[in-house]
């Protein structure tokens, strides 16, 4: 009877299963230039870079528009997902709120914005 209950609830959970997917510490600089040298964390400042790096660029935060190309791959590779959990230290950014301080009516649409 054990063997029997086992196993329904192991094809259950089979049947059920989600997709889940992970995604690791995304730095997300929304302010990127691809003009801008890394010396001034690669938005507009002083300092111009030789070419410009629409994308990205060494020792910057990926730029909106690489995050963006990043998920859409994300999606052909793995199709829709039921979760994503994204892992790192949005904390130490001042991008997730204080827990004292959360008030998700407008601290979500920050951290959306950032994921």
């Amino acid at each position: 009877m054990l063997k029997f209950q086992l196993a329904t609830a192991t094809a259950a959970l089979t049947a059920n299963a989600l997709k889940v997917g992970v995604i690791s510490d995304i730095h997300t600089n929304t302010a990127y230039n691809g003009w801008a040298s890394e010396d001034d964390n690669c938005v507009s400042g002083s300092t111009v870079a030789s070419e410009e790096a629409p994308l990205g660029r060494i020792k910057c935060d990926a730029s909106p528009t690489l995050i963006d190309y990043m998920f859409q791959r994300f999606t052909e590779v793995f199709g829709t997902v039921d979760v994503i959990i994204v892992a790192g230290d949005f904390v130490a950014h001042h991008i997730a709120p204080e827990h004292k301080d959360a008030d998700w009516s407008t601290a979500w649409p920050i951290v959306k914005a950032n994921i």
